[in-house]
């Protein structure tokens, strides 16, 4: 594993949510609160949220076109410029069946569907959890090497490092493309890992 950055030992991470108003008014209110320098942010919420059964919850499609920030590519490199402050985000193995546009026509969930990138339950049918989320099937190659681009994607953003989640929820009994789900139930947040 690649040592931390430099940075990341200079001063605090706030985890924040929201938008960029309240962005701005959190990192006010903690610099009169604290000398410690503020090195970075962490927000989770980049891909913009949505009404979950629970409660709020993350979008889970990794693109920002519904980022509450505006427009990201923009805003973390003004926040850097501006107030040397880094920006890191997250991204998780699933997407949520969305109907917003990805590629130009179709939501991200109904392009990886589309594809075959999903781990199937026994039956052949897509798993779906976690609020219509579903699972990347990191045993089948095509699906890393184009998750690989989303993560590319998030990173040209201008983002300068990321939570990497949810890596155990690969369900038993699933039939993924390669290998039986026992055995790859406790190798898929290590495969996870590597892919980021």
């Amino acid at each position: 594993m690649q040592p931390l950055p430099s940075w990341a030992g200079e001063g605090i991470c706030v985890g924040t949510e929201g938008n960029a108003d309240d962005l701005h008014g959190n990192i006010t209110r903690l610099r009169k609160g604290f000398s410690a320098p503020i090195t970075s942010v962490w927000l989770q919420d980049w891909v913009g949220s949505m009404a979950l059964p629970w409660g709020e919850g993350l979008r889970w499609q990794w693109e920002p076109s519904s980022s509450p920030y505006g427009d990201w590519a923009a805003f973390v490199r003004d926040l850097y410029e501006k107030e040397g402050i880094r920006t890191l985000s997250y991204i998780n193995p699933m997407l949520r069946q969305l109907d917003a546009p990805y590629e130009g026509e179709e939501s991200m969930y109904a392009y990886a569907n589309r594809r075959g990138y999903f781990v199937q339950l026994d039956d052949h049918t897509v798993w779906t959890g976690y609020a219509n989320a579903s699972l990347i099937d990191l045993t089948n190659p095509a699906a890393v090497e184009w998750y690989k681009q989303v993560i590319i994607s998030m990173l040209e953003g201008g983002v300068s490092g990321w939570m990497c989640d949810f890596a155990e929820a690969l369900p038993i009994p699933s039939s993924p493309y390669s290998g039986s789900a026992a055995q790859l139930k406790n190798n898929y947040p290590l495969m996870w890992a590597k892919l980021n």
